[in-house]
C-alpha cells in the first residue's frame, strides 16, 4: 500500500511541475495556428504599363499554408490616364491570421511612339501591283 501510495504522489508531483513550468499543455492549446502567412509578389514590385495598353496584373502567392494559394491585387489600373495605380495583396487564413499587406506600385506613362498619332496620305508604290492612293489615320 505504501508503493502504491509513493508511485500516486510522484505522478501527481510530474503532473503539477509541468503545469507549473508551461510545458503541460491541453490538445486546444498545441493545435492553434498563430503564424501569419506570408505573400510574395510575382514580377515587379514597382510596374509600368504603358499608355492604352492593356496591364494584366501578374498577382502574388500565399507561402506558409499547406496549400499554396494564388492572389490577385485589389485596386485598378486605368491605362487610358497616365499616373500610378496600386494593388493590394491580402490573404486571412481560415485561423484568422491577417498576412501583412503588399503593395504594387503601377505607373501608367505615354510611350514612345504617341509622335505617330495623325492622319497621314499614303501612296503605294510597289511595282508589282498598281499604284493606288489611300487615307491612313493613327488614332489612341
Amino acid at each position: 500500500m505504501k508503493s502504491l501510495i509513493l508511485i500516486f504522489s510522484a505522478v501527481l508531483l510530474i503532473l503539477i511541475s509541468c503545469e507549473e513550468h508551461g510545458s503541460y499543455k491541453t490538445a486546444n492549446e498545441s493545435d492553434q495556428d498563430t503564424i501569419a502567412a506570408e505573400i510574395k509578389i510575382m514580377g515587379n514590385l514597382h510596374d509600368t504599363c504603358f499608355l492604352n495598353l492593356y496591364y494584366k496584373d501578374p498577382g502574388a502567392y500565399v507561402i506558409g499554408e499547406k496549400l499554396n494559394s494564388d492572389l490577385l491585387g485589389k485596386g485598378k489600373v486605368n491605362s487610358s490616364v497616365p499616373g500610378d495605380y496600386y494593388l493590394d495583396y491580402d490573404f486571412s487564413d481560415e485561423a484568422g491570421n491577417q498576412s501583412a499587406t503588399v503593395t504594387r506600385t503601377v505607373h501608367v506613362q505615354a510611350n514612345s511612339t504617341d509622335f505617330l498619332i495623325g492622319s497621314y496620305d499614303v501612296a503605294c508604290t510597289c511595282t508589282a501591283i498598281s499604284v493606288n492612293t489611300k487615307n491612313l489615320t493613327i488614332a489612341r
